[in-house]
């Protein structure tokens, strides 16, 4: 009876239900099931039966250019105070916590070294260095050794600034703990690094027992679980030491153009060792057994003695596998534009001052993130 009703009077004919019905499943089919000749079939790749599937590199982190240092915060996110703790601050314990210096927006900062690591009440290690017109450089690495360092005792050897580096009203540590000597234009040498290097010795060897021989725009930083102290009372008794030779780890610009508030904050971008500026370094001396520099990067020593890397090992001028496990040097070579242009303004205290090649050479090796030092506060 239904067949019938299709085919009636007043139905609709069978045939013409299954015709429509059969277009619409191919219209269906066409625009649906099947790509348009135009679109490109996307090619299935070819699996080689056990090959290792090989994951795109992940692109690196750099530290990006910045012409201002609020610049280097807001990408840093290190004053900010908007962190949030992940996992693995929330497992640290409030007794942790406590023990730990805070600075605003840090989670978890490197202890003071005058609290709770410092060995020593004595002058154990000093610092020498040539100086001039660096007033503006100065707090911030007093502030860096004094504190994170625990060293009490640094000899400002004063190359002509004017004024005269002892007028500087902020240290940014106790004035009692820095000694200033000025030299004018009339006592200049030639190589006037090594001339105070060696006066630095003759007058002070009886007051420590080490002395670095560094820039101020060089940052120690121990590296290990060691503070400096226990460092170089690892090789105190060892006569067959007469110096360690602490390699560099070299900053480049970062890309910032003017001079930002804090060095160790800032220049987050260094360079890659190898046949480069990291092969050298710089050397504290055991004083005792100091017989003279050999360059402003090594001394020599008397008595046999020998320098030695962190690992003990008879370290070249030229270190060209540095290791940095114990202790590294933070080398800021560069700083900002506004700053490297003064660098070359003022020249050096070898007679050798910096040009912008040295700039270019140290910026083509750049493009290591470095973040270790901001971790420091103050």
């Amino acid at each position: 009876m239904f067949f019938n009703f299709l085919s009636g009077a007043h139905g609709v004919p069978w045939k013409f239900l299954f015709l429509c019905i059969s277009a619409l499943i191919m219209i269906h089919y066409m625009l649906v099931d099947i790509q348009l000749n135009d679109e490109a079939i996307p090619e299935t790749p070819k699996v080689v039966e056990g090959a290792a599937i090989i994951p795109n590199p992940t692109p690196p982190k750099h530290a990006g250019s910045a012409g201002t240092f609020d610049e280097f915060k807001a990408m840093l996110g290190i004053f900010s105070g908007t962190e949030t703790s992940n996992s693995e601050d929330a497992s640290l314990s409030e007794d942790t916590t406590s023990s730990e210096t805070l600075g605003p927006g840090h989670r978890l900062k490197k202890p003071f070294l005058g609290s709770k690591q410092d060995t020593r009440d004595d002058e154990y290690v000093s610092v020498c260095m040539a100086v001039k017109d660096q007033q503006k450089d100065l707090p911030e690495f007093f502030t860096h050794h004094y504190y994170h360092l625990g060293i009490k005792r640094f000899y400002i050897m004063d190359d002509g600034s004017d004024p005269p580096l002892s007028e500087m009203e902020d240290l940014g540590i106790p004035r009692e703990h820095v000694t200033f000597q000025y030299f004018n234009k009339t006592e200049h040498t030639r190589y006037m690094q090594e001339h105070v290097y060696k006066l630095c010795v003759e007058k002070y060897r009886s007051n420590h027992t080490w002395m670095a021989f560094i820039d101020a725009d060089e940052y120690l930083e121990m590296t290990g679980k060691e503070n400096l102290n226990e460092f170089l009372e690892s090789y105190e008794e060892d006569e067959h030491v007469g110096a360690v030779y602490v390699s560099w780890m070299t900053h480049s610009s970062a890309g910032l153009l003017s001079r930002p508030k804090s060095v160790r904050q800032a220049y987050i971008d260094c360079i890659w060792d190898g046949e480069g500026h990291n092969v050298q370094g710089k050397t504290i001396a055991k004083l005792s057994l100091y017989d003279g520099p050999n360059t402003v990067h090594q001394v020599r020593c008397k008595d046999g003695a020998i320098v030695v890397d962190e690992n003990g090992i008879k370290a070249p001028v030229r270190r060209y596998s540095p290791t940095r496990n114990r202790i590294a040097l933070h080398h800021y070579a560069l700083k900002s534009r506004e700053e490297y242009q003064e660098k070359v303004d003022r020249g050096n205290a070898m007679s050798d001052p910096k040009n912008w090649g040295f700039w270019d050479s140290v910026e083509g090796m750049a493009g290591i993130e470095c973040l270790s030092m901001t971790e420091y506060y103050p």
